[in-house]
């Protein structure tokens, strides 16, 4: 059950992270 949770965290992170690779505005607000 754990183990789900911890990947589920990391996939969610990976899209994130491509979310604000393709939109710049992200980068500025948190500069």
């Amino acid at each position: 059950m754990q183990k789900k949770l911890v990947s589920l965290l990391i996939h969610w992170n990976m899209e994130y992270l491509k979310n604000v690779a393709n939109n710049p505005i992200y980068i500025y607000l948190f500069i």
